[in-house]
């Protein structure tokens, strides 16, 4: 019986990060012995290369704004770890994460004692808790969002399913999921239910084709941007929502960039599908819930400014994809000179990530590192062509002195970029300081 909070996020964090075969029985099996909570979670699944957190944080939003309790389950952590565990944005409290861990650990124990290959991974436990939890806490809706994978996925399971969602489908994680568009496209659109619509954000070609093919064999119904709704950028914080159904103009976000306004999109496409499923409100009160819910939407360390002088923007950029939509919303910025820091792991395509960096006349590039929390190795940039980019292996005096340089100069501005658990640490450091 473990005593303590601290004990219960050690103990998760204890089990093993990956296993050498990727299945569901891991899961499956510690869920039936769990008496299968999955059954009584209503939910919807969102998966996908990037986007998917502020996705979730906009249709979280709407569906508050309708008075709907609505678990989340989301990955990483940007604060602390009950964040990954939320109903209605609030993290599990620690007292209620200990007990279903308590629940959980001596069945794991078990499984462990009598057949070590069936012992769950740290993302297989984590998941069984929010499925545990949000069966005992009986919500209108959970919206959980994948891990990397999708048809193999620990939250693809036989759980009370109402819709996919399918973000963006990109070149990341290909170890796991292929090495191709078409093959990570197959995998990600496997958590796709049965007879359940999907709804779709904007995909390469090809990855649309393998969604469509495999969309008809389960007879899920699409909602394609592009096809069936459109979003159209106003300007920096306006954009407009048209589909078969509404057309919505003039709707303002807080969060800043281009790529925020096509996730606010799908989950205006998601949220209008499920009302028209689910809820049956008028179309008058739908569109005064999303104008109201949008805008009123914040997602830490997505293009999140963390300063004002010098002006300061995180935003975990944390793959070759990312990587392309951050510079496309930095063009917002081109009248300014942009300090850029970056460090990501060392299993992303970094060099690509690099060459797209530098081909922005108006961005000087410092590299730098973290240390991460988990069996990960971070870029060595220590070696890179100082000519092109800069180098500093501490990145809080690093980050410290660009904004000391650059207080009260207007024509400058500070982003930060790289891998979520660095943005976090980047994040924490800035507001403390």
């Amino acid at each position: 019986m473990l005593k303590t909070y601290e004990e219960a996020v050690s103990y998760i964090h204890s089990r093993p990060r990956l296993r050498k075969e990727t299945t569901q029985k891991r899961i499956l099996n510690l869920l039936a012995k769990l008496g299968n909570p999955q059954h009584e979670v209503k939910s919807v699944h969102v998966v996908g290369t990037n986007g998917k957190g502020s996705v979730v944080a906009y249709l979280l939003n709407m569906l508050q704004g309708i008075g709907k309790r609505v678990g989340t389950f989301t990955s990483p952590f940007m604060i602390r770890f009950n964040e990954r565990i939320s109903i209605n944005g609030q993290p599990i409290p620690d007292a209620d994460l200990l007990a279903i861990v308590n629940q959980v650990k001596p069945i794991v124990d078990e499984i462990d004692d009598t057949n070590a290959e069936m012992g769950p991974s740290e993302f297989e436990v984590l998941t069984a808790l929010m499925y545990l939890y949000f069966a005992q806490q009986k919500l209108d809706l959970a919206i959980v969002e994948a891990g990397i994978g999708g048809e193999t996925d620990s939250t693809n399971v036989d759980d009370n399913s109402i819709m996919t969602i399918i973000t963006t489908i990109g070149m990341d994680h290909m170890k796991l999921l292929g090495n191709t568009i078409t093959k990570i496209a197959h995998t990600k659109a496997g958590i796709i239910k049965p007879n359940t619509p999907t709804i779709v954000g904007k995909l390469p070609s090809k990855a649309l084709a393998e969604v469509e093919t495999v969309a008809a064999t389960k007879s899920s119904p699409l909602t394609i941007m592009g096809k069936d709704y459109t979003v159209k950028i106003d300007n920096q914080h306006h954009f407009d929502f048209s589909s078969l159904r509404m057309d919505i103009f003039r709707i303002k976000t807080n969060m800043l960039g281009k790529f925020e306004m096509e996730d606010a999109g799908i989950a205006i496409a998601a949220f209008t599908k499920l009302n028209k499923l689910e809820f049956k409100l008028k179309d008058k009160e739908v569109k005064a819930v999303i104008k109201a819910e949008i805008q009123q939407t914040k997602w830490i360390g997505r293009m999140e400014v963390i300063n004002s002088n010098p002006l300061t923007i995180i935003d975990g950029a944390h793959n070759v994809p990312a990587i392309k939509s951050l510079k496309e919303s930095l063009s917002d910025y081109a009248n300014r000179q942009i300090d850029l820091v970056m460090a990501v792991f060392a299993d992303k395509q970094y060099q690509q990530m690099l060459d797209i960096l530098e081909s922005m006349p108006n961005v000087n590039l410092y590299l730098t590192s973290f240390v991460p929390d988990e069996n990960r190795k971070v870029a060595d940039f220590s070696f890179v062509d100082e000519s092109k980019v800069k180098y500093a292996a501490n990145w809080m005096e690093l980050i410290s002195e660009l904004e000391l340089q650059n207080y009260n100069d207007k024509q400058k501005l500070i982003v930060i970029t790289g891998s979520l658990l660095f943005i976090s640490e980047v994040r924490k450091y800035l507001l403390e300081n």
